[in-house]
């Protein structure tokens, strides 16, 4: 079955970023079901979204560099 709609690059980035609407949502998981290149690809979108989070999350926890809270309160000021 054909969506309505043709699926574009940015909405399989978007599908594996849980970033879309479950109607649509599910007219992607039909098209990758029925494209197994297309799904191939956006797996491999999805094993690189999870090596950047391996790879750069803990950073995210990290505090702010005390020189980078200082410019931030002189231009809140």
């Amino acid at each position: 079955m054909q969506p309505d709609h043709p699926i574009s690059e940015e909405e399989l980035h978007a599908y594996v970023d849980g970033d879309v609407d479950p109607a649509r949502r599910l007219d992607i998981a039909v098209y990758l079901a029925d494209h197994p290149l297309e799904a191939a690809r956006t797996e491999a979108f999805r094993a690189l979204n999870d090596g950047v989070h391996a790879l750069f999350d803990q950073v995210l926890d990290q505090p702010l560099p005390k020189r980078l809270r200082k410019l931030m309160a002189r231009r809140a000021a």
